[in-house]
């Protein structure tokens, strides 16, 4: 696909609210003109830029992991796909840090605690805000043109957050399910990394 990336981002240009204006002369004399309404109205082309999006996104995320995939025509279309594609490509470029203002809810996770509280009381002591980090535990697995291909693991850190447990810590016992919710901090933010092999 030698003019892809010209195609393609001719079709992001339009999607943004450009429009095309025609005009047809003969012998100076104005045949015809006219201007192109926006993507909303025309779905065919929101569809096309759409489904051009999907393999800009894949040729990205492909080229960046080195995995060399062969384009097929008549590949499937998914949204959960696209959405996965799409966080990559912003991990990938560097548009991968949320604000706290930005923020649909608190972070939070469920922690087993250790035969003597340590984990939990270690977390009730700190008091100080700190970044946290969570890791997939596995890479998922997604279909891009008929075939399979393993992504790399997401990193999640979120910065300046203080702990919050509800549970009486008196009560807690050994091998129970604590849950806590991280408390974001004035200039705290989300940051999505990819984790290399």
């Amino acid at each position: 696909m030698p003019y892809f990336d010209k195609i393609y981002d001719f079709f992001k240009k339009i999607s943004e609210v450009w429009e095309i204006n025609t005009k047809f002369e003969v012998e100076g004399m104005d045949l015809f003109s006219g201007k192109s309404g926006t993507f909303e109205e025309q779905d065919k082309l929101n569809n096309l830029y759409i489904l051009l999006r999907f393999i800009y996104l894949a040729r990205n995320v492909l080229g960046y992991i080195e995995n060399d995939v062969a384009f097929d025509s008549e590949f499937n279309y998914s949204q959960d796909t696209h959405e996965i594609l799409y966080e990559y490509y912003k991990a990938i470029n560097g548009q991968n840090v949320n604000k706290k203002e930005n923020f649909s809810s608190n972070p939070n996770c469920t922690l087993i605690a250790d035969e003597d509280l340590t984990n939990i009381k270690t977390i009730i002591a700190s008091g100080e805000a700190s970044a946290i980090r969570f890791e997939q535990q596995d890479s998922p697995e997604i279909d891009l043109f008929g075939t399979k291909v393993v992504l790399p693991r997401l990193s999640h850190t979120i910065t300046s957050v203080k702990p919050l447990i509800k549970d009486d810590i008196n009560k807690i016992e050994p091998g129970q399910e604590v849950f806590i919710e991280w408390m974001p901090e004035e200039n705290c933010e989300h940051i999505v990394s990819l984790i290399m092999p």
